[in-house]
């Protein structure tokens, strides 16, 4: 009867292991996808500024364009 025992109780935590070890991997490859998501955000936020730089100066001249008329 021990040893039928132990043998449950041997299985019950190679099973808790290899669930918990799932998770932890999901949990990684997701924070992983995130990271991905948010560096290649940060570069086209990048490429926005840059190509954005040059209108604020034109901006400025066409309020002050309208602002005297």
């Amino acid at each position: 009867m021990t040893a039928l025992l132990a043998w449950i109780s041997l299985v019950l935590a190679v099973v808790i292991v290899l669930v918990v070890a799932v998770h932890l991997i999901v949990i990684f490859w997701a924070l992983k996808r995130g990271a991905d998501h948010l560096e290649a955000l940060a570069g086209g936020l990048s490429v926005v500024r840059q190509q954005t730089a040059p209108l604020g100066a034109k901006l400025t001249a066409l309020n002050t364009a309208l602002g005297a008329s």
